[in-house]
Order: structure tokens, then sequence, then C-alpha cells
């Protein structure tokens, strides 16, 4: 295996960028569409403006959004009192304790 972690999160970064990228193209066209036709009702097409937007938000907020960290990296791990699980391996039978 040649490639490593920070590979494969650019790629999943690269993939988020262009799947936002051609939501925001399919965006346009939809617009498009909306503006070209005259037999839409009126508050048919305030309403799919306002859904437009609504989506334009979400996308640039994913745009922005800072990237999660991959394998589990920098993800808050839960405290774990030491002697309880120790005892908790002892009532359990067995006589080694949990590698720290």
């Amino acid at each position: 295996m040649s490639g490593d972690a920070s590979e494969g999160r650019s790629s999943r970064q690269s993939g988020r960028a262009e799947l936002v990228q051609r939501i925001t193209v399919l965006l346009g066209e939809i617009e498009a569409l909306g503006q070209r036709t005259d037999d839409v009702p009126g508050p048919l097409l305030i309403e799919m403006q306002a859904i437009l937007e609504k989506a334009r938000r979400v996308l640039e907020a994913c745009a922005r959004r800072p990237k999660r960290a991959a394998d589990g990296e920098g993800v808050p791990q839960p405290d774990i009192d030491q002697e309880i699980l120790e005892r908790m391996y002892r009532a359990l039978g067995t006589n080694s304790s949990p590698k720290r």
C-alpha cells in the first residue's frame, strides 16, 4: 500500500468539494429552467426561489465547514476510571488488566 492517511483524507475532501460544485451547478440549472417557463404559477416560482436559496446557504456552509479528521484523529474520547476498569476485569475473572 503506497498511500498514507493524508492521501485518503485529501481525496475525501476533494470528493466533497467536487460534490458541492456539482450540486451548485445543478441548482443553477434548476433556477434557469424556472425562469424560462411562463406556465408556472407565481407562488410556485417564489417557493422554488426560496428552496434554491436555502440549498445555496447549506452548500456554502458545507464548503466553509472545517474538514473532519479521518480515522478518529482529534475525536474526543471518554474519560475512563482505570480503577473501575481494573475491578471489572478482576470481576470477570481475567488476570490481565487492560492495556493503557
